[in-house]
């Protein structure tokens, strides 16, 4: 009886209930600590796999592949240019919870150490205690756009070195490892934020009288597109059986050439109209050659 009214005790259920716990929680910690390291050795793998993954594509997909890079990175420089702004993670302004001495300066030391590391963004002082990624002054407007194209145009200089002449390892650069390429053009347009504004104001006026070059190449390649269009379907048009002067390959080649004379001479006059200002002496003349 004496037993059993110890076992039935407050300190003895409390003992109990201690034991059960720490037998339940032993396993459950230890569960926690591998789920734990097999996510990070999953996460690993994948990032290895990712890396060797070679992911071949044709030469069309490829082709697509990099107009969509280049739609994608165009879409977000338009929306930085006119909606971008401060990009910081954290900073609610000033700490109202502290409640003794030590919790204030803990406070203020980590401010001040913050404001060190960013006190060359401009808008340190709006945003205390926070994680500053970059202002608008390089986030946002006309910079945020020059960024950007500063990535782009470091991302395909490699490739052009990297698949420069006809060999089995240029053809592999330019058709394999998409993950990695991704991966190095992210990595590029988050290194534009440590460039000043400064250089990429140096680099905009030598984009602008480099890209007549490129500018130039395009042109050749347009022409090159058209005439291999225009043979194909005069190779359809040959195979046709029909005689008369309104076969539907011929009055199809027809359409396209009016057609695209007709937007030639839309876009001409549209590119005077937006760019032709009065004191626009240069641009008005690359639009007339151009």
């Amino acid at each position: 009886k004496a037993s059993q009214q110890a076992r039935t005790s407050p300190s003895a259920r409390r003992r109990l209930s201690g034991t059960m716990g720490s037998i339940i929680s032993a396993p459950l910690a230890c569960a926690g600590t591998m789920c734990g390291s097999l996510a990070g050795s999953c996460g690993a793998t994948l990032l290895c796999k990712c890396c060797s993954c070679m992911c071949t594509a044709t030469s069309k997909v490829a082709s697509i592949a990099y107009i969509s890079m280049i739609a994608v990175f165009v879409m977000f420089a338009l929306y930085t240019r006119y909606d971008g702004g401060d990009i910081v993670i954290g900073g609610t302004g000033e700490n109202s919870t502290a409640s003794s001495l030590v919790d204030k300066m803990m406070h203020m030391a980590i401010d001040q150490g913050i404001h060190y590391a960013y006190q060359g963004q401009v808008c340190d002082s709006s945003y205390k205690g926070g994680w500053i990624v970059c202002c608008a002054d390089k986030c946002g407007g006309v910079y945020s756009v020059y960024r950007f194209s500063f990535a782009l145009f470091s991302f395909f200089a490699i490739m052009a070195l990297l698949t420069a002449g006809t060999t089995k390892f240029g053809a592999r650069m330019h058709r394999c490892f998409w993950p990695v390429k991704i991966f190095v053009l992210l990595g590029l347009l988050c290194c534009t934020l440590l460039i000043s504004n400064d250089f990429l104001l140096v680099y905009r006026e030598m984009a602008r009288y480099a890209s007549i070059v490129f500018l130039g190449l395009q042109i050749l390649l347009l022409i090159e597109a058209g005439y291999a269009w225009n043979e194909k379907w005069l190779e359809y048009d040959e195979k046709n059986e029909c005689e008369g002067s309104c076969c539907g390959w011929r009055t199809a080649i027809l359409i396209a050439s009016l057609g695209m004379y007709v937007a030639s001479l839309v876009l001409w006059i549209l590119m005077y109209v937006f760019f032709g200002k009065e004191g626009c002496g240069a641009q008005l003349t690359i639009t007339t050659l151009t």
